[in-house]
């Protein structure tokens, strides 16, 4: 199972659009279950809900999550050794979860894109990669001075 998360500060519509879109034409074969928070659009094609309290089962049973590229649920999947790809929804101010994933990028081994349409592409890479880690310990102080500038 795929599990796909938009998390619940803004719509990502074109991310579960995409991901939707995928199921539809065949090129996703594995059940997906969106969790499509404020967002307006409905798919046809995957499992959905809008929220759910505590969504940790389903990410402990996924194959590998699609995420936004929010630092919260980022770093929980880190943490967590899961295997992800992020998408950075560029709805953010100043389109900081790009900005995030990009730093986060530099210190660890996560594969991130900007562009919904793209995420099925990086399927194989991520599945043949082991899942993100961090390559460096100052992630902290890092994100501290991300965060303070």
């Amino acid at each position: 199972m795929i599990f796909v998360t938009v998390g619940s500060t803004m719509p990502f519509d074109s991310l579960v659009k995409a991901i939707d879109e995928q199921v539809a034409k065949g090129v996703i074969t594995e059940p997906v279950i969106c969790q499509i928070g404020n967002g307006s659009y409905i798919p046809k094609h995957c499992e959905h809900f809008r929220f759910k309290e505590g969504i940790e089962e389903l990410i402990n049973e996924a194959s590998i999550v699609i995420t936004h590229g929010g630092t919260g649920t980022v770093t929980s999947l880190i943490k967590q050794h899961k295997r992800f790809i992020a998408v950075s929804n560029a709805m953010g101010a100043d389109n900081h979860q790009a900005i995030f994933l990009s730093k986060l990028a530099s210190i660890s081994n996560i594969i991130w894109t900007d562009d919904p349409a793209k995420v099925t592409s990086l399927f194989s890479e991520s599945m043949s990669t082991n899942p993100s880690q961090l390559v460096t310990p100052s992630l902290i102080a890092d994100l501290k001075t991300y965060i303070e500038t």
